[in-house]
Order: C-alpha cells, then structure tokens, then sequence
C-alpha cells in the first residue's frame, strides 16, 4: 500500500553519497552477468578480474560495486550505492576467482 511505502521510505537510512568514478572497460576481463534481480537482493556472476569491493579498490581491478550501480539507480537501490554497507556485498571472493555474489540491494 502506499502508506506502507511512505513509511518504508521514512525509515530508511540516508547515507553520504560518493563521488561517482567511471566504470572501468578491460577489453581483457569478461564482464559479470545478472542472473537473479530478486525483491531486497541480487546474484551476480562475478568473472576473474572483477573485485568485490566492500571497502577502497586497491587490486587494480574492475569494480563489481560499480558494474551493479551502472545498472540499478540509487533512489531504488540505495544499499548498492552506499560504501558505509559496504555496497550490499554478502560476502566476497578473490579477485582471480570467478563465482556467484549475492548482494542486498534494499534496506528491507
């Protein structure tokens, strides 16, 4: 309902904005593909080259956390935009290793 939504609004938190850096293009590194766009989560597969960055990219690598912003807008899905959430990441893998993340996309 949209009283619902209103107060799910009203509760959320607002976190600083970043500055916006440029998304990355490696002819090299295959890019990540979208396999689940569910209610509060995504799942990602992240391929080799890729950094899941919860925290400063200092690997010199791709930035999963910008692959995922290019794609979702911040007024629907605030955690992935926000570093103090570490950009909705669940967990992380290396960035020579390729693999399923599942991130939050949404305070609820």
């Amino acid at each position: 309902s949209v009283d619902r939504r209103a107060a799910s609004q009203r509760r959320r938190r607002e976190w600083p904005a970043l500055p916006a850096p440029q998304l990355r293009k490696d002819d090299n590194v295959q890019e990540p593909s979208m396999l689940f766009d569910l209610r509060g989560m995504v799942v990602v597969m992240k391929p080799p080259g890729w950094e899941v960055d919860s925290v400063a990219n200092d690997a010199g690598a791709s930035c999963l956390s910008l692959f995922l912003q290019h794609r979702y807008p911040r007024r629907d899905f605030p955690v992935l935009h926000a570093a103090a959430a570490g950009f909705g990441f669940v967990h992380r893998l290396d960035v020579a290793s390729s693999g399923l993340i599942l991130a939050g996309s949404s305070f609820e």
